[in-house]
């Protein structure tokens, strides 16, 4: 039953994240605003490690056997037949993308530090940013949000893993489902940016008809007429 889940449940998720990260990818290079610069690059790194985890829990389809000493990971997904060296190689692979992609995400935080001390500013300004910046529940930010995801996703099925491998009881949704739960900042994350990018966020409503695009004054004409 749960593999009959997955098998539906992992392709789905592919679908939905890769036009994602393609529009993301586009948006970042040509329409990512003058405060973005500095994280650009970050952006990319982070869609490109999220596709990369995304791609090999696809083709994996893991289960892991938390519950056996050693743990033992098995494979039901389209490269199950390769050798288990390369399996393990691609499973090794996708938790090094996941965790790079949690601290790109964590890196963002410093950025924004970065941002707020170079400010042209008074110190009192600055501690005023400082405080906005760190205290989430003052002001919900697409970045604020975009921290907060992986601990959200990762923590609860990790703190349930844990107590899995002390009792050393057996529970097929953590051994089926673990994997799915690292993909779903990769789900979301992609999503957040566009919606709280203003400028990602307008050219999507242009190129929906859901806002006009602004027309470009004309200044050589009109001096012209002057």
């Amino acid at each position: 039953m749960h593999r009959e889940i997955l098998s539906i449940l992992f392709p789905t998720l592919f679908c939905i994240v890769l036009p994602s990260q393609v529009l993301l990818m586009y948006m970042i290079q040509y329409y990512s605003p003058n405060f973005l610069n500095n994280l650009k690059s970050i952006l990319r790194c982070n869609c490109v490690m999220q596709f990369i985890t995304l791609f090999i829990a696809c083709s994996l389809q893991t289960r892991q056997v938390s519950n056996l000493t050693p743990i033992e990971i098995w494979c039901y997904g389209y490269v199950k037949h390769f050798d288990p060296t390369i399996l393990y190689s691609f499973y090794f692979l996708s938790q090094s993308t996941t965790l790079a992609s949690v601290l790109l995400i964590f890196l963002t935080i410093y950025l924004k530090f970065d941002a707020v001390r170079n400010m042209n500013k008074s110190s009192n300004q600055k501690y005023i940013v400082t405080f906005i910046l760190i205290i989430p529940v003052v002001v919900v930010t697409g970045l604020t949000i975009q921290v907060f995801l992986p601990i959200i996703c990762y923590l609860p099925m990790f703190i349930y893993l844990f107590i899995v491998i002390e009792t050393k009881v057996e529970s097929l949704f953590e051994q089926y489902f673990i994997g799915v739960f690292s993909t779903f900042p990769s789900l979301l994350d992609s999503y957040i940016t566009l919606y709280s990018v203003k400028t990602y966020r307008k050219q999507i409503k242009i190129a929906f008809k859901l806002e006009k695009a602004e027309q470009p004054i004309q200044v050589a004409a009109i001096a012209s007429q002057m």
